[in-house]
């Protein structure tokens, strides 16, 4: 809380890790954690569970940590890559032995980064001259929100685009080929109303589709390179809900279901919950708050969002309808937070293979997609999306700014991030 100063926040730290059943021992075992030895040269990845239970122990893993994993990936701690998710502190193990004894390190020299961060950062200042006010503003937000939500990045970027005269759209096609010819590449694209096929020869192509989806409809590939998808994508049901009384949630910003917790306490295989309306300011007076209100009406009710599924429904032959999901919604804010009342408006969307999970050999994997891509298109076929760079969405832009703005370098796939070595350098934080 910025409002209480450093050492009311500290004193609140200490308390919660001495008196937190989830943080029991917690201390002991991050102290003792340089004592750990470190594993073995040849082990060339493991899970992110797996990696920390090494390190610090289980009880952390199963009830804190694999929560924050359900919260941004929706997937198994103990599938996930610790390489891939958490490169920095697989490298402090590496190279200093422990992850405490990287940190110490790191405060005293540095911390390392790849140069090419470096570079990205003064790129973004150029265009994009943020005032001091700006700074100051986000270096005390711990979060920020769009008016109209998220769908304003595309409107806008939509909006924008239909105004250049060299920018056309394609829309409702499917892509059915994508194939590399001698001097282009030639898109085959089918009509979901018509059921006509179209062709279309371009110089480069872009793919966001999933790297399993690409090398599907890539008919230049050999489709045989992979014996393993490069990464599996879970399945996962939101449901928001509104209701008219406001204040039914504690404060804070919602929770999250650690693996910990028994079958019977989340029989819905819920995820977690989230409290929307703790982000979406209203109040004028909130002198945390600055920008416009997210919400404008008098009564702003209570909203929340529970995320259902993920790796919890791996394999399952059918997920439930929306309206099963909204009773499992019910159900789960009922029974962790004793809400009763009734719904007074819903929204139910099954977001199927909707999250790329960045399981334990994934960058070997990638590797391999990389090569197999180059060699096939030479460049002219590339990749972004959601599996390049992370899950997030300025992932997802950072991924995206990339590709186009090296669309002149030959020969590249937009993987060369995942699978060329990195030129490390150590840098300090300047405070202010």
């Amino acid at each position: 809380d910025p409002q209480k100063g450093f050492l009311a926040n500290a004193s609140a730290l200490i308390y919660a890790l001495t008196s937190e059943p989830a943080f029991k021992g917690i201390v002991s075992r991050v102290l003792l954690e340089p004592s750990v030895s470190a594993r073995d040269p040849s082990v060339t990845d493991e899970s992110v569970g797996d990696f920390f239970v090494r390190r610090i122990g289980r009880r952390l893993v199963d009830q804190v940590m694999s929560a924050v994993v359900h919260g941004i990936y929706a997937g198994d701690i103990y599938q996930l890559s610790m390489k891939s998710l958490f490169p920095s502190i697989w490298r402090l193990e590496e190279e200093h032995g422990s992850i405490l004894a990287g940190l110490v390190h790191n405060m005293a020299e540095g911390a390392k980064i790849p140069a090419k961060e470096i570079d990205f950062i003064n790129a973004m200042k150029q265009p994009y001259p943020f005032s001091s006010d700006f700074r100051k503003n986000f270096r005390r937000s711990n979060v920020f929100t769009f008016r109209h939500g998220i769908q304003q990045l595309v409107d806008k970027l939509e909006e924008t685009l239909k105004q250049q005269s060299n920018v056309t759209f394609q829309l409702n096609q499917e892509i059915t080929d994508i194939k590399n010819t001698e001097h282009n590449v030639e898109l085959e694209a089918k009509h979901s109303t018509k059921q006509s096929l179209a062709k279309h020869k371009h110089t480069h192509v872009i793919s966001t589709l999933s790297p399993d989806t690409t090398s599907r409809v890539a008919s230049s590939m050999n489709r045989d390179f992979l014996n393993l998808p490069v990464c599996p994508t879970p399945t996962v049901m939101t449901v928001n809900l509104y209701y008219r009384t406001p204040n039914l949630n504690p404060p804070g910003f919602g929770y999250l279901i650690p693996l910990d917790i028994p079958i019977d306490q989340n029989p819905e295989r819920a995820l977690g919950v989230t409290f929307d309306t703790a982000y979406s300011a209203s109040t004028p007076g909130d002198k945390d708050f600055v920008g416009p209100m997210q919400d404008t009406v008098s009564n702003r009710g209570t909203k929340l969002t529970v995320m259902l599924g993920g790796h919890f429904w791996n394999g399952w032959s059918s997920h439930p309808t929306k309206e099963e999901g909204l009773q499992m919604a019910e159900s789960v804010v009922g029974r962790h937070l004793g809400i009763t009342e009734k719904p007074a408006a819903h929204s139910v969307n099954l977001n199927y293979n909707c999250i790329p999970q960045y399981t334990v050999g994934f960058e070997d994997r990638v590797k391999r997609f990389h090569d197999e891509l180059s060699m096939r298109y030479s460049g002219r076929l590339r990749v972004a999306g959601n599996w390049v760079r992370g899950v997030g969405v300025n992932d997802c832009i950072r991924s995206a700014w990339e590709v186009a703005r090296e669309l002149d370098t030959s020969d590249l796939t937009g993987l060369e991030w995942l699978v060329k070595p990195k030129n490390w350098v150590s840098v300090k934080v300047k405070g202010g």
